[in-house]
């Protein structure tokens, strides 16, 4: 027999947010000042989409808050963000296995346009983590995610994810916006609590849970292209890579051929181009569509000229020049099929050979230049003066330089997850 369960009973140490005693809160908390947080997220608050997506309901509930365009559709003509869209650390089927881990729910929070900081709490005080919830609760341009231990709490189940809404200051209980809402209604629990919560080992990770500060990036600039691939696919790649033998290379090209040649046919598509469809598809979509429509078709069409623009910038470059002799004689682009569970309709592979060999290269020079710590995706003792020569000319083009840029900080935060859990072997999982 399969068993089901309509919610469960909230702990006796817990106050219902409906109850009396939760609306007595409520009404002394917003006299206080500090329910800032609750008015911008009730707005977008939802429910978890699987039992596993506490994070990235969580997620997907902030940046909605903080009014982040994913530059992708949503539904119809509409972009938003929804959980199956935070896919660029792990892929959904790996989340609803083991959940997300705090270093991938920072991959994720950077990968979509938001400022972090991560504390976990062997990491910070006490005093600390109240600090930041009543600086949160009087704000509403950085929301708070706990990542925190169920039973702690008294509840059933182990590690979650949930925003804060706000803090009583003269009780000392803080609001939870549980994204699972099946399961909990919205609560208060005391803050000496709810640190306890916090403290729990997770078993995957070794390590204690903690807290993270969420904010727009006031400067976020967005790029032509991103890598196709998340977190495990990075990982098995920088373990090919890290392979390679590049102590036997005298030059440049004996360098850029091995690792190019190296790479096994399902990796052919490390880069791809970001697209932000923007088609009237019906006389209901048409309804919507005003002058700052118009303007994004208009951007769509510039971005597609900057392109190629990138394109012939790179077929300028010596790094270019060496990749592009190192392809399959064959390849004319669009000859691979690329095998990342990241893969989007919003996204397009290389449509030719030029921009083939083009967006290797510059993924080769985003590469060149990560962090040479044991769990990154760059190769030990790789001869610097080629890297550097590689680099440096590439660096007189301030297109090239910012794509480059963009993929460098994309490369940093999948590997972000693994240096965070060196001690583990590189086994960054999470039970949710």
């Amino acid at each position: 027999m399969q068993y089901s369960f309509y919610k469960r009973p909230l702990p006796e140490n817990l106050v219902a947010f409906a109850s009396p005693e939760g609306k007595a809160l409520f009404k002394e908390t917003l006299n206080e000042g500090n329910l800032e947080s609750y008015f911008a997220l009730i707005q977008q608050f939802d429910t978890q989409n699987d039992p596993a997506f506490c994070a990235l309901g969580s997620l997907t509930m902030v940046l909605n808050t903080l009014e982040v365009d994913p530059k992708r559709q949503w539904k119809g003509v509409w972009r938003w963000y929804s959980d199956e869209m935070l896919d660029c650390c792990r892929s959904l089927e790996q989340v609803r296995k083991t959940g997300v881990s705090l270093p991938e729910f920072s991959c994720l929070a950077k990968c979509n346009g938001l400022d972090e900081q991560t504390n976990r709490s062997d990491l910070v005080s006490k005093e600390k983590f109240w600090d930041d919830l009543l600086a949160v609760s009087r704000s509403s341009d950085t929301i708070m995610v706990l990542a925190y231990h169920r039973k702690t709490l008294g509840q059933t189940g182990d590690g979650h994810y949930s925003p804060v809404a706000g803090i009583n200051e003269k009780k000392k209980m803080v609001l939870i916006l549980d994204v699972a809402r099946f399961k909990y209604p919205v609560y208060w629990v005391p803050f000496d609590l709810l640190w306890e919560s916090l403290l729990p080992i997770d078993s995957e990770t070794g390590k204690p849970r903690g807290y993270i500060l969420l904010k727009k990036t006031e400067k976020f600039t967005d790029g032509l292209l991103r890598l196709a691939l998340n977190k495990n696919s990075w990982l098995n790649l920088s373990k090919i890579l890290r392979s390679l033998k590049v102590d036997n290379c005298q030059t440049s090209k004996d360098l850029v051929e091995l690792i190019v040649q190296g790479i096994p046919i399902e990796y052919s598509s490390i880069v791809e181009v970001k697209v932000t469809p923007t088609l009237i598809e019906s006389d209901e979509a048409a309804e919507h569509w005003s002058e700052e429509d118009s303007k994004k078709t208009e951007e769509e069409s510039q971005r597609r000229h900057k392109v190629e623009e990138l394109v012939s910038l790179m077929a300028t470059l010596p790094i270019y020049q060496l990749v592009e002799a190192a392809l399959p004689a064959t390849l004319n682009g669009g000859g691979y099929e690329q095998v990342s569970s990241n893969r989007s309709a919003l996204y397009t592979l290389p449509n030719s050979r030029r921009q083939y060999a083009a967006f290797r290269s510059l993924f080769l020079l985003a590469w060149f230049q990560t962090s040479r710590k044991k769990c990154s995706g760059s190769v030990p003792s790789t001869p610097l003066p080629l890297v550097t020569e590689l680099i440096e000319s590439a660096a007189q083009y301030p297109l090239v330089s910012h794509e480059v840029g963009l993929l460098l900080k994309q490369i940093q935060s999948l590997n972000s997850c693994c240096e965070e859990e060196a001690g583990k072997q590189c086994r960054c999982q999470h039970s949710s």
